[in-house]
């Protein structure tokens, strides 16, 4: 049970479900999750840790950067996103997530300038 609840407590904020949202959409970068948010970069971070620390999400290492998902493997997450997902369908903030980030310009990531 203790699990469960960490899940629940970690999703108690709206700027983690958002981000759990948009990993429901594709992995992607600290950078681009901090573009669509457009909120301090440490405070990304934060929820990030919060989300990986309750099983919500994990990370990869790829080169200098990690890159963020939902974590497939656990059924419980799953389950609870889809049910975020059916309620929040009209969600104004959330349509406006969807809308952002599949206009980001890959330039938006720092991963994809040349050094």
């Amino acid at each position: 049970m203790r699990s469960e609840i960490e899940v629940f407590k970690a999703l108690g904020d709206e700027n983690r479900v958002r981000i759990a949202m948009m990993l429901r959409e594709r992995p992607m970068c600290v950078c681009e999750i901090d573009s669509v948010l457009d909120i301090a970069l440490s405070t990304v971070s934060s929820h990030l840790k919060i989300l990986k620390t309750s099983g919500i999400i994990r990370d990869k290492k790829d080169g200098r950067w990690v890159i963020y998902s939902i974590n497939e493997e656990n059924g419980f997450v799953a389950e609870i996103l889809d049910i975020f997902e059916k309620k929040l369908a009209e969600d104004v903030v959330l349509s406006g997530d969807r809308i952002k980030l599949s206009t980001l310009p890959e330039s938006v990531c720092t991963k994809y300038q040349s050094v």
